[in-house]
């Protein structure tokens, strides 16, 4: 079991339909309004896998806590040796807490 790095406790906005990668990965993300830091922050919030599942317990109408990860990556662009950072957050579990 991976351990969560990172706690949101949000609302839903938006959920994503399905991706299925030629790699095989499966993909399904969430934009979540998040409070954090004092203020209301929009996130995308991404599942993998056999977390995908995760994303049914999700609703608009719900307050949730979702547990994540953080993965970062450095895309290097070979003709401008520039580097470009990404930074990713992997949803883990879900829990509503609440309703709005």
């Amino acid at each position: 079991m991976v351990k969560p790095e990172l706690t949101f406790i949000c609302k839903i906005k938006e959920i994503f339909d399905l991706e299925v990668f030629s790699s095989g990965v499966k993909k399904r993300s969430i934009n979540a309004m998040v409070l954090h830091r004092r203020k209301v922050e929009i996130f995308e919030i991404s599942f993998y896998n056999k977390y995908v599942t995760e994303v049914d317990k999700l609703n608009k109408t719900g307050i949730f806590k979702i547990e994540c990860i953080i993965r970062s990556e450095v895309f290097e662009d070979k003709k401008t040796e520039k580097n470009t950072y990404f930074t990713h957050i992997i949803g883990l579990t879900t829990i509503k807490i609440g309703n709005t």
